[in-house]
């Protein structure tokens, strides 16, 4: 008997990988959506390799992404907009405890709007450190 993705995605602790949640990772799909629900629903995420093109992604706290040597691109953006690529916490309140691994953040510069350059990356929002 082997274990099959649901049934290992059933282990308690078990990192859930963002392709069993219709993630491609091919940088031309939007991933968005499959990887905000793979935060959603797990406490540890899995990224296989590839580039994973999203907009803004919310972990939740004592949340472990690993990307695994994965790259997470920012989609093109029209207008000058807060776009980061990952935001903890939100104006409601704090996100602790999460922790980002062994992957790379491409803000994708080349496809931003100019004067846009602060928001690429990882926004934290009411840190303690």
């Amino acid at each position: 008997m082997s274990l099959t993705k649901l049934s290992y995605a059933m282990i308690q602790g078990a990192p859930v990988n963002v392709l069993d949640y219709g993630a491609v990772g091919d940088g031309v799909t939007d991933d968005t959506a499959a990887i905000q629900a793979a935060l959603d629903n797990a406490e540890s995420i899995f990224f296989p390799s590839g580039t994973y093109l999203v907009d803004t992604l919310y972990p939740k706290a004592n949340q472990i992404i690993d990307l695994n040597g994965a790259t997470l691109k920012l989609v093109a953006h029209a207008t000058g907009d807060h776009n980061p690529i990952i935001q903890i916490g939100t104006a409601s309140g704090a996100v602790n405890n999460c922790t980002i691994l062994n992957g790379v953040i491409d803000g994708n510069k080349a496809n931003q709007p100019a004067g846009d350059e602060w928001s690429h990356g990882v926004f934290i929002w009411g840190s303690d450190f």
